[in-house]
């Protein structure tokens, strides 16, 4: 009936008796020659609110569960293995992603619990454009709002890139301690490292030679 008032009007005509039929008739053929009428503005502040809270569950989720991966993958498998960091942002958003598409599911039902749900709009209603500005608009603001809350576990993490350049260090001065040995054809060489504040050693490495 929405979609085409004036075949609903003729599919009546045959399935009722003459008298309902004709009334309902009337009433689809005036309901197709009028424009249908603007939702209300608190009707589309409720299809933007309805709009912006999966995409917030989503990217507060999204941005979480990607840090938190990255950073574990980071520090783990890039430090073993000598994967990029972006590999890293990489694997982890895909996890974060495939979680994410449950999460806006989730909270757009707990929404709906509360209360928090589109309003009952008709189909030219909702395919107006100003229905899918505000619609638009509040996905917009909630996956950004949810990416910016979801960016809490860069409190928390932050180890990666040390244990990676330790690492790093760890092989340089490896190499280093093994090439001196080599060079001066000794039985041991230590690579002393002296902190000038302290005045103390806070690294050495002994390395025989081969």
């Amino acid at each position: 009936m929405e979609n085409d008032p004036a075949v609903a009007a003729e599919e009546i005509r045959k399935a009722l008796s003459p008298d309902i039929a004709s009334r309902l008739a009337e009433v689809l053929e005036l309901s197709a020659a009028h424009e249908p009428s603007r939702p209300s503005p608190e009707q589309l502040r409720m299809c933007g609110l309805a709009a912006a809270l999966p995409f917030f569950g989503f990217g507060v989720l999204d941005n979480a569960i990607m840090i938190l991966l990255g950073e574990a993958i980071d520090a783990t498998l890039c430090v073993k293995f000598g994967f990029s960091t972006m590999m890293a942002a990489a694997l982890g958003n895909t996890f974060s992603d495939a979680v994410g598409v449950f999460s806006g599911g989730a909270v757009e039902d707990f929404a709906r619990k509360y209360g928090v749900a589109p309003p009952r709009l008709s189909k030219a209603q909702d395919e107006m454009t100003v229905t899918r500005a505000w619609t638009r608009t509040g996905q917009l603001i909630g996956i950004v709002v949810g990416c910016l809350v979801g960016m809490f576990p860069l409190l928390l993490v932050g180890h990666s890139d040390m244990t990676k350049r330790e690492k790093a260090l760890d092989e340089m001065f490896a190499f280093v301690v093994d090439h001196v040995a080599t060079l001066l054809d000794c039985e041991a060489a230590m690579l002393l490292l002296i902190d000038q504040i302290r005045k103390s050693s806070i690294r050495a490495l002994l390395l025989e030679s081969r």
